[in-house]
C-alpha cells in the first residue's frame, strides 16, 4: 500500500496557479487565432478546420473548466485549513472561544457515536457550526461559505444534478474572498 504525505496547499498557492494557467490559456488562444489568421492552420491540429468563432467557443469552454478546477481547489484548500485548525486547537487545549467550541464538538461527536465511524468531523455540519456558535465569524459569512461548499460538492461529485446556489456565479476570485472571510477570521 502506497501512502502520500500530507501536502496542504494554501489558497494563495491555488490563486497563483490559476493566474499562471489563465495567462497560459490566453497566450495559447492568441497564438492559435494568429496562426488561423495567417496560415489557416492552428498549431497542434486541435483547431484545424475551425473558424475563429468556433476556436473562441472552445477556449471559453477551457476557461470555464479552468475556473471550475480552481474553485474546487480553493474550497478543498479551505476545508483542509479548517480541519488543521480544528486538530491544532484540540491538541493545544486553548482557552479561546473557538477552542472551547471545538472541544464541545468533539465531546458531542463521541457521545453520539459519530466519531467511532469517522476519523474527523465534517466541515459543513460540524466545524462551520462550531465556528459560527463561537461568535468569531458572523453567521452570514459562514452561510456564504456553506453556499460555496454546495458548489464544491457539485464539482466533486460529477455535476450530475442542477446545483442551487445563493448566487448565480462564483468566480475563483469570489471563492477566494469567501474562504478568506472564514479562514482568515480564525484567531491565531
Amino acid at each position: 500500500m502506497s501512502q502520500r504525505p500530507a501536502q496542504p496547499l494554501s489558497r494563495d498557492d491555488v490563486r497563483d496557479w490559476y493566474e499562471a494557467m489563465k495567462d497560459s490559456l490566453l497566450a495559447y488562444r492568441a497564438n492559435t487565432i494568429a496562426a488561423l489568421g495567417t496560415t489557416g492552420l492552428a498549431p497542434g491540429g486541435r483547431f484545424v478546420g475551425l473558424t475563429i468563432d468556433e476556436v473562441d467557443e472552445r477556449f471559453t469552454v477551457l476557461r470555464n473548466e479552468l475556473e471550475n478546477v480552481t474553485v474546487f481547489s480553493l474550497m478543498a484548500s479551505a476545508e483542509a485549513a479548517l480541519l488543521i485548525d480544528y486538530e491544532t486547537r484540540l491538541a493545544a487545549k486553548g482557552k479561546d472561544p473557538l477552542s472551547k467550541a471545538y472541544r464541545k464538538l468533539q465531546v458531542s461527536l463521541r457521545i453520539s457515536g459519530w466519531f467511532v465511524r469517522k476519523s474527523r468531523p465534517r466541515v459543513d455540519n460540524h466545524i462551520l457550526e462550531a465556528i459560527k456558535d463561537s461568535g468569531i465569524v458572523p453567521g452570514h459569512t459562514v452561510g456564504n461559505f456553506r453556499d460555496a461548499l454546495n458548489l464544491r460538492h457539485w464539482l466533486a461529485h460529477g455535476r450530475y444534478w442542477a446545483v442551487n446556489l445563493g448566487r448565480t456565479l462564483y468566480s475563483p476570485e469570489d471563492i477566494y474572498a469567501v474562504t478568506n472571510a472564514v479562514v482568515g477570521a480564525l484567531p491565531s
